[in-house]
Protein backbone atom coordinates (compact mmCIF):
# COMPACT_ATOMS: atom_id res chain seq x y z
CA UNK A 1 0.00 0.00 0.00
CA UNK A 2 2.92 2.34 0.68
CA UNK A 3 4.14 2.01 -2.92
CA UNK A 4 0.60 2.53 -4.23
CA UNK A 5 0.46 5.91 -2.51
CA UNK A 6 4.11 6.95 -2.75
CA UNK A 7 4.35 6.64 -6.54
CA UNK A 8 1.40 8.87 -7.48
CA UNK A 9 2.24 11.30 -4.66
CA UNK A 10 5.85 11.48 -5.87
CA UNK A 11 4.79 12.04 -9.47
CA UNK A 12 2.38 14.75 -8.29
CA UNK A 13 5.23 16.32 -6.33
CA UNK A 14 7.44 16.34 -9.43
CA UNK A 15 4.60 17.96 -11.35
CA UNK A 16 4.25 20.54 -8.55
CA UNK A 17 7.94 21.40 -8.84
CA UNK A 18 7.53 21.97 -12.58
CA UNK A 19 4.30 23.98 -12.27
CA UNK A 20 4.10 26.00 -9.02
CA UNK A 21 0.39 26.74 -9.60
CA UNK A 22 -0.46 23.12 -8.72
CA UNK A 23 -1.09 22.53 -5.03
CA UNK A 24 -2.14 19.70 -2.78
CA UNK A 25 -5.87 20.11 -2.30
CA UNK A 26 -9.05 18.10 -1.81
CA UNK A 27 -8.86 16.74 -5.36
CA UNK A 28 -5.44 15.24 -4.63
CA UNK A 29 -6.68 13.66 -1.39
CA UNK A 30 -9.72 12.20 -3.18
CA UNK A 31 -7.48 10.78 -5.91
CA UNK A 32 -5.17 9.17 -3.35
CA UNK A 33 -8.12 7.62 -1.50
CA UNK A 34 -9.49 6.33 -4.80
CA UNK A 35 -6.11 4.80 -5.61
CA UNK A 36 -6.06 3.09 -2.21
CA UNK A 37 -9.47 1.54 -2.81
CA UNK A 38 -8.57 0.50 -6.34
CA UNK A 39 -5.34 -1.13 -5.22
CA UNK A 40 -6.91 -2.94 -2.28
CA UNK A 41 -9.61 -4.32 -4.57
CA UNK A 42 -7.05 -5.55 -7.10
CA UNK A 43 -4.99 -7.23 -4.39
CA UNK A 44 -8.05 -8.86 -2.82
CA UNK A 45 -9.00 -10.38 -6.18
CA UNK A 46 -5.60 -12.06 -6.42
CA UNK A 47 -5.68 -13.29 -2.83
CA UNK A 48 -9.24 -14.53 -3.26
CA UNK A 49 -8.14 -16.62 -6.24
CA UNK A 50 -5.34 -18.11 -4.13
CA UNK A 51 -7.90 -19.00 -1.48
CA UNK A 52 -10.27 -20.53 -4.04
CA UNK A 53 -7.50 -22.61 -5.59
CA UNK A 54 -6.34 -23.73 -2.17
CA UNK A 55 -9.85 -24.85 -1.23
CA UNK A 56 -10.31 -26.64 -4.55
CA UNK A 57 -6.95 -28.40 -4.38
CA UNK A 58 -6.50 -28.77 -0.63
CA UNK A 59 -6.00 -32.53 -0.83
CA UNK A 60 -3.27 -32.19 -3.46
CA UNK A 61 -1.56 -29.48 -1.42
CA UNK A 62 -1.68 -31.46 1.82
CA UNK A 63 -0.44 -34.65 0.16
CA UNK A 64 2.53 -32.80 -1.30
CA UNK A 65 1.48 -33.22 -4.94
CA UNK A 66 1.02 -29.45 -5.22
CA UNK A 67 3.51 -27.01 -3.75
CA UNK A 68 2.62 -23.61 -2.39
CA UNK A 69 4.69 -22.05 -5.20
CA UNK A 70 2.54 -23.86 -7.77
CA UNK A 71 -0.59 -22.69 -5.99
CA UNK A 72 0.47 -19.03 -6.10
CA UNK A 73 1.76 -19.27 -9.67
CA UNK A 74 -1.48 -20.83 -10.90
CA UNK A 75 -3.57 -18.26 -9.07
CA UNK A 76 -1.53 -15.35 -10.36
CA UNK A 77 -1.69 -16.60 -13.93
CA UNK A 78 -5.47 -16.97 -13.66
CA UNK A 79 -5.95 -13.40 -12.45
CA UNK A 80 -3.20 -11.68 -14.47
CA UNK A 81 -5.28 -11.16 -17.60
CA UNK A 82 -8.23 -9.86 -15.60
CA UNK A 83 -6.10 -7.49 -13.53
CA UNK A 84 -4.24 -6.13 -16.53
CA UNK A 85 -7.46 -5.84 -18.54
CA UNK A 86 -9.19 -3.93 -15.77
CA UNK A 87 -6.20 -1.65 -15.33
CA UNK A 88 -5.93 -1.03 -19.06
CA UNK A 89 -9.59 -0.09 -19.48
CA UNK A 90 -9.47 2.10 -16.38
CA UNK A 91 -6.35 3.78 -17.71
CA UNK A 92 -8.07 4.50 -21.04
CA UNK A 93 -10.89 6.29 -19.22
CA UNK A 94 -8.41 8.17 -17.03
CA UNK A 95 -6.42 9.21 -20.13
CA UNK A 96 -9.64 10.51 -21.73
CA UNK A 97 -10.38 12.46 -18.55
CA UNK A 98 -6.87 13.91 -18.68
CA UNK A 99 -7.11 14.89 -22.36
CA UNK A 100 -10.67 16.21 -22.43
CA UNK A 101 -11.03 17.39 -18.84
CA UNK A 102 -10.31 20.81 -17.44
CA UNK A 103 -8.83 22.15 -14.23
CA UNK A 104 -9.38 19.90 -11.26
CA UNK A 105 -10.40 16.95 -13.42
CA UNK A 106 -6.98 16.95 -15.10
CA UNK A 107 -5.25 16.90 -11.71
CA UNK A 108 -7.50 14.08 -10.54
CA UNK A 109 -6.92 12.10 -13.73
CA UNK A 110 -3.15 12.52 -13.50
CA UNK A 111 -2.99 11.27 -9.93
CA UNK A 112 -5.45 8.48 -10.59
CA UNK A 113 -3.54 7.38 -13.70
CA UNK A 114 -0.29 7.13 -11.76
CA UNK A 115 -2.17 5.24 -9.05
CA UNK A 116 -3.66 2.74 -11.51
CA UNK A 117 -0.19 1.99 -12.82
CA UNK A 118 1.35 1.61 -9.36
CA UNK A 119 -1.64 -0.31 -7.97
CA UNK A 120 -1.59 -2.88 -10.75
CA UNK A 121 2.15 -3.25 -10.52
CA UNK A 122 2.17 -3.71 -6.77
CA UNK A 123 -0.75 -6.16 -6.71
CA UNK A 124 0.88 -8.44 -9.26
CA UNK A 125 4.57 -8.01 -8.49
CA UNK A 126 4.63 -7.13 -4.77
CA UNK A 127 1.55 -8.42 -2.97
CA UNK A 128 1.39 -11.95 -4.35
CA UNK A 129 5.14 -12.66 -4.02
CA UNK A 130 5.18 -11.26 -0.48
CA UNK A 131 2.18 -13.39 0.46
CA UNK A 132 3.99 -16.41 -0.98
CA UNK A 133 7.13 -15.61 1.02
CA UNK A 134 5.14 -15.17 4.22
CA UNK A 135 3.22 -18.40 3.66
CA UNK A 136 6.39 -20.25 2.68
CA UNK A 137 8.16 -19.08 5.82
CA UNK A 138 5.21 -20.08 7.99
CA UNK A 139 5.00 -23.57 6.42
CA UNK A 140 8.75 -24.18 6.77
CA UNK A 141 8.66 -23.11 10.40
CA UNK A 142 5.87 -25.62 11.12
CA UNK A 143 7.99 -28.51 9.85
Amino acid sequence: MIFDIAFPAGMYGIWMSINPAIQIDAVFIIAILTVMGYSINDTIIIFDRVRENYMAKAEQYQSGALSIADLYETSLRQTMRRSLGTSFTTFIVVAAMRVFGTGALKLFAFTLGMGVISGSFSSIFFAAPLAYLFSHVSTTQKK
